[in-house]
């Protein structure tokens, strides 16, 4: 109870309430580079994936990585639990590189799914 001026006024206090999925993706890192020769593309990925019902499950996550015409460049999927990270390196990809007078942009989605999917 909270006094004022004289008078009781009762508070309540009301917390805001938010939920999030038990399974989430906690980190990755993607990194894109040449192969020795400057020819090709290469990519570098590793994922942390964690689960707040506090022991280890299994999940799926889809790394997918599309040019600026929205076209696929490559589609992977890993498949792990959440004991471990996840991580896989591609070589001999097919990209066009990036340079100040054609900057050519990829983007990289990526979805989580459990066992369920």
């Amino acid at each position: 109870m909270l006094r004022l001026r004289g008078a009781l006024r009762h508070r309540q206090t009301v917390w805001p309430t938010w939920s999030s999925a038990p399974l989430q993706l906690r980190d990755y890192t993607a990194r894109g580079g040449t192969t020795d020769d400057y020819q090709r593309g290469t990519f570098d990925f590793e994922a942390a994936v964690r689960y707040l019902g506090g022991r280890d499950v299994n999940y799926k996550l889809a790394v997918n990585l599309y040019d600026a015409n929205n076209k696929p460049v490559f589609q992977r999927e890993v498949r792990g639990d959440t004991s471990q990270s996840a991580a896989f390196n591609l070589t001999d990809l097919n990209v066009d590189f990036w340079s100040a007078e054609a900057p050519n942009l990829y983007q990289l989605t990526l979805e989580l799914k459990d066992s369920t999917g």
